[in-house]
């Protein structure tokens, strides 16, 4: 982390911080306090200005309470204090840390390996309105940590058995002074029924607090009965392509690929069909399959870089490099800043012993992705 350019917001400032930061590490935070000026309070005071709370979920106690630091923030307003309560976004925007810090948005793909959620899933969350993308550019979304990180957040929550009432009560304290909450509160209605707290899975399976079989996070091998087609829906291109991401996300592939193609044979324009149809046949190792499905997706729409993505995966999959090459830079030229995309085209570039074309790529993906287990692979092939 850099140094302030100009005079520091956080000179003579107190400031303390609860819950886990999404930018970085509790220890970087306190670093840039004390750089620009401030003074690190491990626990807020009278005396203390900020109380910083961290965006990487939400700050609740494992029994749905508030952190005790935020519940004494609240507690000190209340008694006149002038301290302010900021989120984690706001803090870096006005300390300066916001280019320091590294903010960055990510894919799919990206998140899915962070959180350990298949990238269908994420995928059907953001369908649900259960997360939002903070940007969406040529059918790439794009997310800051903020969104999925609070969805999973509440409905782990909600599997460990906390009262819902509970959960809404601290969100509700929440709004008062983040407009975060208020997104939070509608991410829980749409986990909520008839009174009780739950979370509606892809396969349209709800979890109950109870802990009973139903929430699951984590790729899973389980089968689920068929989403029937009500009569009325029958040609109705949108519940086949519900019923179909169903069948994906319970693993039933075969019954996928079919729904994904009755949503073609009824709607035929629709792109995103012929994307996932791709990914399906990919599954299945059809490889020349997946490729006209993604050669499809293509000719409907030429700027759907994932569409790009995948199919130079599908030509690198078959030894065929070139093919893979010209795909990957084709995602590149649709979105530069698309990480997977250089670190695929780094390794075709590999492949075909390019290793100075290769070497420019993975270093692109660093300045994307410093951290993550990959970035260490990277590391390692560039040492």
């Amino acid at each position: 982390m850099t140094s302030p350019t100009s005079e520091p917001t956080l000179a003579g400032r107190r400031v303390s911080v609860t819950g886990r930061l999404a930018a970085m590490s509790r220890l970087e935070a306190r670093e840039w306090i004390e750089r620009c000026q401030g003074t690190w309070n491990e626990l807020p005071t009278p005396q203390t200005d900020w109380l910083v709370v961290g965006d990487e979920g939400w700050p609740l106690r494992d029994d749905g309470h508030l952190t005790r630091k935020l519940s004494r923030a609240i507690e000190l307003q209340e008694q006149g204090s002038d301290i302010r309560i900021l989120t984690e976004r706001e803090f870096l925007e006005e300390s300066g840390a916001v280019e320091a810090s590294g903010l960055r948005l990510y894919t799919v793909a990206q998140l899915a390996r962070i959180l350990g959620v298949p990238r269908d899933r994420l995928r059907r969350w953001v369908r649900q309105g259960l997360i939002e993308p903070v940007r969406e550019q040529h059918r790439l979304a794009l997310f800051d940590f903020r969104q999925v990180a609070s969805a999973k957040a509440l409905a782990e929550l909600v599997s460990s058995g906390v009262p819902a009432e509970r959960v809404r009560k601290s969100l509700e304290q929440l709004r008062r002074w983040h407009d975060g909450a208020a997104s939070s509160l509608a991410q829980l209605a749409l986990l909520e029924q008839d009174g009780r707290l739950l979370v509606r899975l892809a396969g349209g399976h709800l979890a109950e607090p109870s802990g009973q079989l139903q929430l699951e996070f984590e790729a899973s091998n389980r089968t689920a009965a068929s989403t029937p087609i009500a009569a009325e829906s029958v040609d109705d291109p949108e519940a086949w392509f519900e019923r179909a991401l169903d069948h994906e996300d319970a693993g039933r592939l075969t019954e996928a690929r079919d729904a994904y193609r009755r949503v073609l044979e009824i709607d035929p324009d629709q792109v995103e069909a012929e994307f996932n149809l791709g990914n399906v046949l990919y599954a299945e190792s059809d490889l020349m399959g997946a490729v006209q499905q993604y050669l499809r997706a293509i000719d409907k729409d030429p700027d759907y870089v994932e569409a790009w993505n995948n199919l130079g995966i599908a030509y690198g999959d078959q030894d065929r490099w070139s093919e893979a090459l010209t795909a990957f830079q084709r995602a590149l030229a649709v979105e530069p800043a698309y990480t997977d995309a250089h670190y695929n085209l780094a390794e075709s570039y590999e492949q075909l012993g390019r290793l100075a074309d290769a070497r420019r790529h993975w270093q692109q993906y660093l300045r994307f992705d410093p951290t993550s287990s990959w970035a260490r692979e990277v590391r390692e092939k560039l040492v």
